[in-house]
């Protein structure tokens, strides 16, 4: 029986780590040029440290990572001001607004070589961003963007069918569909033929406790290394879209955010080292609140992402789609961009016909219409064309500058023309009421925006004549 004392496991004990006993095998010193270099590579061990202290803490050292060390980077684009490269795109929405569509018209105009649909608001040309109208050969591509030619597209889809709805969408956008890899919604790497699925197809007629278990799914938490190997085969993948996200996590995985921030990681550490953008597509919880909150989950999801879109329908009008922005920790937020589906094709397929107005709105603005009033309410009363005829003659009469409310309402009414409807007059032409004076002697003037800005003068003229 062994009687020997436990040795110290270094994984655990910290203060052993320190301070390790002196029986203890250290590791060997290394010997490090005298030279002092001006820019040591970032993370390497710095030879200014002390070369009397152990490898394992010299290496460790804070100097060994200065950002001095670190070479500065710019961000690169794939849809420039939206889509960054390296990271994790968010695009949110209700079921049924469209967000599966906008996907596949980026996928389709990366595989096309076409250009952006805002290339025009961005000041590029056409060519610029990928191709020309009249030339569909790669062109010149934008500052800090990698599109210079068509590229591939990897992507994970779990609502729609590949036969029968992604691939016929796909081919009336104008998509190159030799250059997208499409993983269906059943496959599993323990299963990567799709062999229990045809087994399944014919009648079993075993009891269910001697059929076989039916393959492990698709999880990103585990398969993401598959989603590597997939890309390597694709060296000009430049795109991966995941439609939806949390089909791919496993059964509650999207509520846990230890969880779901270990999978963004994971997937803005792909996107970064294959030099590719992820664009991942998440639904909208039922509960109102800001844009930022509503992406159905954890928080983390929006949290991770460097760029989040909303999909909403324009509150103005029910049959246009608005494409929002609700963060971008990479840039200055892109202005909205709006668009229609329409069909196309003889199978008359939907596509997305971008718009080239789109009103100024915001995302919190889209899901909660209240907060801003998108249409005037109906007038009361009588006839606009009275309210018209007063708003004419209070700019006459206001023209001079602000005049005593009472005086104002008096000569309208000598005019014929209604006080309730003067008023309702003075408030759509944006006029201010202000107050001038104190007690007794005060009064209200009214003014006009840009007329008589100098405050008014008190008259005596409303303690006799009112």
């Amino acid at each position: 029986m062994n009687t020997s004392p436990s040795q110290p496991n270094p994984k655990k004990d910290d203060q052993y780590i320190l301070n390790p006993p002196d029986n203890h095998p250290r590791p060997p010193l290394e010997i490090h040029d005298t030279r002092e270099p001006d820019h040591p590579p970032f993370g390497a061990p710095d030879p200014r440290c002390n070369t009397d202290e152990p490898r394992w803490l010299r290496q460790t050292a804070p100097d060994n990572f200065c950002l001095a060390n670190l070479p500065t980077q710019e961000v690169n684009w794939l849809w420039p001001g939206r889509i960054p490269i390296g990271k994790v795109t968010l695009l949110v929405g209700d079921p049924g607004v469209g967000k599966s569509l906008i996907a596949l018209d980026v996928a389709a105009r990366l595989t096309a070589g076409a250009p952006w649909p805002d290339a025009a608001e961005c000041g590029r040309s056409n060519a610029e961003c990928g191709s020309n109208e009249a030339d569909s050969r790669p062109a010149t591509p934008a500052p800090h963007s990698p599109f210079r030619r068509p590229h591939s597209v990897l992507l994970l889809s779990a609502e729609d069918d590949l036969a029968d709805t992604i691939r016929p969408r796909l081919e009336a956008a104008g998509a190159d569909c030799s250059r997208i890899i499409a993983l269906p919604a059943n496959w599993s790497p323990d299963d990567p033929a799709g062999l229990h699925r045809e087994t399944m197809k014919l009648r079993d007629g075993r009891p269910l406790s001697e059929r076989p278990a039916p393959p492990r799914p698709f999880d990103l938490r585990q398969d993401i290394p598959l989603l590597d190997a997939i890309i390597q085969r694709r060296p000009d993948c430049r795109l991966v879209i995941i439609d939806p996200l949390s089909a791919f996590l496993g059964p509650g995985v999207e509520t846990l955010n230890a969880e779901v921030r270990r999978v963004m990681a994971a997937l803005a550490d792909l996107a970064a080292r294959r030099r590719l953008a992820v664009v991942a597509i998440n639904h909208l919880r039922k509960a109102q609140g800001a844009a930022l909150h509503r992406s159905m989950g954890s928080l983390a999801f929006v949290a991770a992402a460097r760029s989040t879109w909303l999909v909403a329908k324009d509150p103005a009008d029910a049959g246009r789609r608005l494409l929002l922005p609700v963060k971008n920790n990479l840039a200055a937020l892109g202005g909205p961009l709006a668009c229609t589906i329409q069909t196309a094709g003889p199978e008359r397929q939907p596509i997305i016909e971008w718009s080239p107005d789109a009103p100024a709105i915001t995302a919190d603005e889209a899901l909660n219409p209240s907060k801003r009033p998108t249409h005037p309410k109906p007038p009361t009363g009588r006839p606009n064309i009275e309210r018209e005829d007063a708003a004419r003659w209070l700019q006459n009469a206001l023209a001079e500058g602000a005049k005593p409310s009472a005086q104002i309402e008096r000569h309208a009414m000598a005019h014929g023309l209604r006080r309730t409807t003067v008023r309702r007059a003075f408030r759509e032409l944006g006029g201010e009421a202000v107050k001038s004076g104190f007690g007794p002697l005060s009064e209200w003037y009214w003014r006009l925006p840009g007329v008589g800005e100098q405050e008014p003068k008190p008259t005596l003229e409303h303690l006799w004549l009112d």
